[in-house]
């Protein structure tokens, strides 16, 4: 299995292993048995639903897992996601500076399964039992601080979790089914386009011979790695749809229902940072909401407002809602929902909305907080005079646009790294990956 280099969480506090998300701690929560599954223990290895076949990622989320979001969702198919919370330089999932928290607020409300693959990538059978706990709680306390629920499936970093170190009895008290599988694509090993061909016939060696009434297949994926992302997984996935057999999550094909997937989670919910997270999309949002949301998504993209849906009633900057900080917070759009200012509050209107383009010489309502009417762009007049000079850019820039080849970040800032050309960069005003 794959091998990760990583701090060693021994010999230095501030190893990231050894940060703690903020909000309560998650260890009280009650851990009830969900479903007659195999809880701890030896783990599972194999769906028991006959014509699924359940692709799993490990490691994300990361930049390409977006792109992988974006494949299941044109194939009509699930996966599930074993999420590390910290791990590969990049950052807390739940910190909002970052795109993770939108990109799992994306994951959840697009029905994905996710899952816990420890805190940071940690052998759980080669650290004690408090740092074994630790690395399940604080992952379970960073994904709280986004979706507000916690996991009840987990797979172990390296596939290491036995008996003698204690493991199967924490994972046991701790209410996870250990999830294992039976198809490894080796994808890691061969994540470049002269070897990926590799982690394919991996994969496809299992549909020779197959029968799809009785057959059915659990593999494992890394969506850390671009060639899993943009060759090897929409390949697997024309596999599945060819052969007839259903992509679906863990949890289905093991016959589990969604409900089953995750625990409630309970306490105060603290993100660990005040930065508003970037959005899945550029689109501005339409000046009044048309209905209440049903799928955690809101603002523009949707017209959806958050007031009065199971979500909860916040908007956030990046589209989604939900009743955390990263949602009430800073950002946070009151046009589609209440904030922790008290501002918004918005329901359903009943006359259709104007539609407010996004292109830099029109109107344009922003999704930040402290505007919560549309602000009028100033004429064009020339192109020189609309390049930002200053590095700032967007709809709260003065429809700057960003100067060569940069993009303009959803936080209307000038630069040319994943943090500006990712998720939310606005297309209309500089370059976008």
């Amino acid at each position: 299995m794959l091998q990760r280099p990583g701090c060693l969480i021994n010999y230095g506090p501030g190893c990231d292993a050894n940060k703690v998300p903020n909000g309560d701690d998650t260890s009280t929560i009650a851990r009830s048995k969900l479903v007659n599954l195999d809880y701890g223990n030896g783990g599972l290895y194999s769906c028991t639903e006959p014509g699924t076949v359940a692709i799993t990622y490990d490691d994300g989320p990361y930049i390409y897992t977006d792109y992988v979001l974006d494949l299941f969702e044109k194939y009509n198919m699930k996966a599930t996601f074993f999420i590390t919370g910290i791990n590969n330089g990049k950052g807390a999932i739940d910190d909002a500076s970052t795109q993770w928290p939108a990109v799992i607020s994306k994951m959840y409300a697009a029905g994905h399964q996710f899952a816990s693959h420890t805190w940071s990538h940690q052998d759980l059978s080669a650290i004690t039992q408090e740092q074994r706990i630790n690395q399940m709680v604080h992952n379970e306390m960073a994904i709280r601080n986004i979706i507000q629920k916690l996991p009840t499936y987990m797979r172990p970093p390296y596939s290491s979790c036995d008996e003698p170190s204690g493991c199967w009895k924490d994972m046991q008290d701790l209410g996870y089914v250990v999830t294992y599988f039976d198809i490894d694509t080796d994808d890691y090993n061969n994540d470049s386009p002269d070897k990926i061909q590799n982690a394919k016939n991996n994969f496809s060696k299992y549909f020779q011979t197959d029968n799809v009434a009785t057959d059915k297949f659990l593999s494992i994926e890394h969506d850390i790695h671009e060639q899993t992302a943009h060759n090897l997984t929409e390949y697997m996935l024309k596999i599945i749809q060819d052969k007839g057999y259903r992509g679906v999550t863990v949890g289905e094909c093991l016959g589990d229902p969604a409900e089953n997937w995750y625990r409630s989670s309970s306490g105060k919910i603290v993100t660990s940072s005040s930065s508003a997270p970037t959005a899945t999309s550029s689109a501005a949002p339409t000046a009044t909401p048309t209905k209440v949301s049903t799928d955690a998504t809101c603002s523009g993209n949707t017209g959806s407002t958050c007031q009065g849906s199971e979500f909860g009633n916040c908007c956030s900057q990046a589209g989604w809602c939900g009743s955390t900080d990263v949602y009430c917070g800073t950002g946070c759009n009151p046009l589609f929902g209440t904030c922790a200012d008290g501002s918004g509050g918005s329901g359903v209107v009943t006359t259709s909305p104007a539609v407010i383009a996004s292109t830099p010489a029109t109107t344009v309502a922003t999704s930040v907080r402290a505007a919560s009417t549309s602000v009028a762009a100033p004429a064009k007049t020339s192109a020189a005079s609309n390049v930002s000079t200053n590095g700032k850019c967007g709809a709260l820039n003065g429809n700057k646009t960003c100067p060569g080849s940069k993009c303009c970040s959803v936080l209307g800032n000038c630069g040319d790294n994943l943090l500006y050309c990712w998720v939310g960069c606005q297309k209309a005003f500089g370059k976008c990956w």
